[in-house]
């Protein structure tokens, strides 16, 4: 799907020093560190084409985007082949941090709190289990995510309080 060239910002919303930038022998994304890490790298990258206007105006807009690389993922793991579909999950995640930063967040401000709730659930979801004198390594996959069901609730109640 092609976005319609009115999503993006505006010539007009560029600023003179980036204009200028354009017409430089040099590239616009040598300025940024390739030796960052990957997840700030990339927000890097964004940021900086975004200077010169390659950027959404607005999260909504970068949605379909996501959805496209989201189906192109769904079409590699048909495809059985391991180098496109890693591609493809590279592209979904940099769409992903296009996401978060165009929503005015830091990918890994956003991906230390995911990791700390999903640690959070799972040690309730242990303890659930324990409470029931269940075994989570001999519990089926169902099961699990029942617990886990259960976690998120309590877990979203316990943040309420």
């Amino acid at each position: 799907m092609s976005p319609d060239p009115s999503e993006f910002k505006s010539e007009e919303s560029l600023d003179e020093s980036n204009k200028d930038s354009l017409d430089s022998t040099s590239s616009l994304l040598s300025e940024i560190d390739p030796k960052t890490d990957p997840l700030i790298y990339a927000q890097n990258l964004q940021t900086q084409v975004g200077t010169i206007g390659f950027d959404w105006k607005n999260p909504q807009q970068a949605l379909p985007k996501l959805y496209e690389e989201l189906e192109e993922v769904s079409q590699a793991l048909n495809e059985q082949g391991k180098q496109h579909l890693q591609e493809e999950l590279g592209d979904l995640i940099f769409s992903v941090i296009n996401l978060i930063r165009i929503s005015g967040y830091e990918a890994s401000a956003i991906l230390e709190s995911a990791n700390s709730k999903f640690v959070r659930r799972f040690n309730r979801l242990e303890l659930i289990a324990q409470e029931e004198k269940r075994n989570i390594s001999k519990m089926a996959l169902e099961d699990l995510e029942t617990l886990w069901q259960v976690a998120k609730i309590q877990d979203s109640i316990k943040k309420e309080d």
